[in-house]
């Protein structure tokens, strides 16, 4: 029989699903891990955590928020069920230089996926303001190449004008 994994286990777990859902983008990758996500919650439910998280999952879903927030209540889940664990007696994180470590990776983590999202965010507003400005730089460059036609044909119907008006005179 298959032993049931402790709180620590389940802990250690989403702090992996959350940081490869920070770094993918990739949906299909993003699905297997929050298939992941949804298991260890469901096995969880006895915990007032999982329930809450369980709904922001159902949220995400239903389309009513994003994946940034949704990570963002990953993080809320992992200190959630971490007090939960060490109210019940279990420790968590050893006050060793493993458990320093899986905090200050926690800290770089939460920094890595802020400063993705500003920096896809930043990039999606330039690209979109590159998109916006290509149909203005379009019609300036075929109007600097129709210029000499234009030029042209100005040229000609003075020309055409003042020899009409020698005829005149």
């Amino acid at each position: 029989m298959k032993k049931q994994p402790t709180i620590k286990e389940y802990v250690l777990e989403l702090r992996n699903i959350k940081s490869r859902l920070l770094k993918t983008e990739d949906s299909v990758e993003s699905e297997a891990y929050l298939k992941r996500l949804t298991e260890i919650v469901v096995l969880l439910r006895e915990k007032d955590s999982a329930q809450k998280m369980r709904s922001h999952i159902m949220h995400y879903y239903m389309n009513n928020i994003g994946k940034a927030e949704l990570l963002d209540y990953l993080g809320e889940f992992i200190k959630e069920l971490k007090k939960e664990a060490e109210s019940d007696g279990e420790n968590v994180d050893e006050p060793t230089l493993a458990g320093m470590y899986s905090e200050v990776k926690d800290v770089c983590v939460n920094v890595l996926g802020v400063f993705c999202r500003e920096a896809g965010s930043a990039c999606r507003d330039i690209g979109k303001t590159f998109k916006e400005g290509t149909p203005n730089c379009v019609s300036t460059i075929q109007y600097l190449r129709d210029t000499p036609k234009r030029a042209e044909n100005v040229i000609k119907e003075k020309l055409r004008n003042w020899l009409n008006s020698d005829k005149d005179a």
